[in-house]
Formats: structure tokens, sequence, C-alpha cells
């Protein structure tokens, strides 16, 4: 179908990959950060054990969790038969995505720059 030829003089995907990994993880460590801080403002307070057992971990450079260790929690924010849900999850976490999705972009272009 295509006559050209594409020959490959430089390989620069192996240091770009290695320089990225600090970066993303930087990145990922950030986001990881916002998002407990974002739900912790968001989740409904009584007592303040629900807000306080909200927690974040960097399990490696690469994944982070954040949990929430009260139980009800989950009740909270998805609500029951008879109480309505006051979600604090899924929307910190779309506050955050933006500038997650910024971030890496900038951490692809960042390690681009370095050869």
């Amino acid at each position: 179908m295509f006559d050209h030829k594409v020959r490959v003089e430089y390989n620069h995907f192996p240091a770009i990959g290695k320089a990225m990994e600090p970066l993303i993880a930087a990145v990922i460590k950030k986001a990881t950060l916002d998002i407990e801080a974002a739900m912790k403002r968001r989740v409904p307070v009584l007592t303040g054990f629900l807000k306080n057992s909200i927690t974040s971990q960097m399990l490696q450079p690469n994944h982070g969790r954040v949990t929430v260790g009260a139980a009800y929690g989950v009740y909270v924010n998805y609500g029951t038969t008879i109480m309505p849900a006051r979600p604090f999850v899924e929307p910190s976490t779309d506050e955050i995505r933006p500038e997650f999705i910024k971030a890496c972009g900038l951490a692809l272009k960042e390690a681009g720059r370095t050869k």
C-alpha cells in the first residue's frame, strides 16, 4: 500500500522510559496525597472517625493507595436503602484526574528531553 520505508537511526525509547520512572513516581505520589486530601475535604463529619480513617500510602514507587478504614465508609459513599449516598470517593478522584493527566504529559515531555 505504501512505498515509503522508515529507517530508525536512533532509538531513545529505553532512555526515555528510564528517565520517566522517577518522574511518574513523583506524579503518582502527589496524586495519591491529593486524593486523600480531597476525600477528607468532602467526607461528611459527625465524630471525625470516618475522616480520620482515610489514609494513603505508597506501596511501590508507581503504586499509591488511598483507603477508608472505617467499615461504614462504603455506606456513606454509596448509600443504603434507608440512607442516601453522600459520595466522597469518586468526586475526589474526578477532581484530581485532570491534573494527574496533565502531570503525566509533562513527565513524558521532560523524559523526552533527556537523551
